[in-house]
């Protein structure tokens, strides 16, 4: 057997993840430069009395692929033939690649382009999530109960602006998704170079630890924001049996509990959401007011985005399975995220309730478990669900969607012939 075959052979032996980085990493050298001869510092000692062996067993290992494509790349020299004018397709066959890794892109373009993605999904579905705050921290038999009645009621009374109460402010929150997405597919890469292989594990891991990343600069936009969702120009205090709960006198039994109504008639000209940080930082200061709930948040986002992508790679998997080879993995992925996210939703809602109810109502965190426990009881579970599942089920279809698109937008140019779509 020529030792082209020997290659050929012992590359299909394989995983795809370690084909997907060698692949990626042959690009970064043919960028870098086109003379195998750089490559003699990083072979093996051994690389003349068994070069096969020491290269199969670097790329089984896990080691960087970089160092490794520079052996490939004197390797294919010794056996006459110019990796600058080989086809990838010789070396692995005609099968497109499914999954992007993150080294095989473009970063500055998918940045860019994620930016503005996220931008327009925010736009989308910001509505609902002030919807779906408004249900959570209303109180039993309150004024907001169904996702519909209570669309109607706020754009009836309030105007169809007032969905887009805080929408600047938490659209800042743009800059926590780029953080999310890189901390994610950077501990997926960590993860893979210690040996862990499953997709579920690293995906479950991965979405975790990118949440508590992720939430350092999500909570302070997020409690300003939802503090303007919830204000209401007639300040009407919460109803029912909340207000019997918590103390009659304390300001979080009122839905405006940093008293806006007052400071804006002392500052009639000041934006809303420069009263609410003045406001916030006035009555807890920097680290107690905008941080109010991050262990909180944590306790919900973080197993929400473990969850979410855990059960978006087994719904992917098990689409791809039942589906023929040329369905479009775009597809499958705009069907695997919002079953995913809806999935998470569920099992996480109860969570999510205890969080923004403590955002909000500015109480500790056993008071707020106990309130909402006496008032509530098992309705904590579906308590805004319904809302909560509309918009995490179209917010993950877009992001999702759109990430996949962009990251194929973004592969570098050797690598877009062999991108499955």
């Amino acid at each position: 057997m020529s030792d082209r075959n020997f290659y050929r052979n012992r590359i299909s032996m394989l995983s795809s993840s370690t084909q997907l980085q060698l692949t990626s990493a042959i690009g970064i050298l043919r960028r870098r430069s086109r003379r195998p001869s750089i490559a003699v510092a990083f072979l093996p000692a051994s690389y003349d009395s068994g070069y096969e062996r020491e290269i199969v067993q670097a790329l089984e290992g896990g080691q960087h692929p970089f160092p490794m494509v520079i052996l490939f790349h004197e390797v294919f020299r010794r056996i006459g033939v110019s990796m600058d004018s080989l086809e990838l397709s010789t070396m692995f066959g005609s099968r497109d690649f499914q999954v992007i890794e993150w080294q095989m892109m473009n970063m500055p373009k998918f940045l860019w382009l994620n930016t503005v993605s996220s931008l327009l999904i925010r736009t989308v579905v910001y509505p609902m999530t002030v919807v779906k705050t408004l249900i959570q921290v209303d109180s039993c038999n309150g004024r907001y109960r169904g996702t519909v009645s209570s669309f109607r009621r706020i754009v009836s009374q309030e105007g169809f602006s007032s969905l887009y109460r805080g929408f600047w402010i938490n659209s800042f929150q743009i800059l926590s998704g780029i953080s999310y997405i890189m901390s994610y597919e950077k501990i997926k890469g960590l993860l893979s170079d210690q040996g862990i292989k499953s997709p579920h594990v690293r995906a479950f891991v991965g979405g975790g630890c990118a949440s508590a990343f992720g939430q350092l600069i999500l909570v302070p936009l997020d409690v300003v924001s939802q503090h303007i969702m919830v204000y209401r120009k007639d300040n009407r205090p919460v109803s029912g049996s909340f207000r019997k709960t918590l103390v009659a006198s304390s300001p979080s039994a009122s839905l405006d509990p940093l008293n806006l109504k007052a400071a804006l008639e002392r500052n009639p000209g000041a934006p809303l959401s420069v009263l609410v940080c003045r406001e916030i930082y006035q009555k807890d200061g920097f680290l107690k007011g905008f941080y109010r709930g991050y262990f909180a948040s944590l306790l919900c986002y973080a197993p929400s985005s473990a969850l979410f992508w855990s059960l978006y790679q087994m719904y992917t998997g098990f689409l791809a399975g039942v589906c023929s080879d040329e369905f479009p993995i775009l597809a499958i992925n705009s069907v695997a995220a919002p079953a995913a996210a809806m999935s998470s939703s569920v099992l996480t809602n109860s969570l999510d309730v205890y969080r923004a109810n403590l955002q909000v109502r500015r109480t500790g965190m056993v008071e707020t478990l106990n309130a909402l426990w006496s008032v509530e009881r098992w309705r904590v579970f579906s308590k805004g669900l319904s809302t909560r599942m509309l918009s995490t089920s179209v917010s993950s279809f877009f992001f999702v969607t759109t990430y996949e698109f962009i990251k194929r937008l973004s592969v570098h140019a050797e690598l877009k012939p062999h991108v499955h779509w």
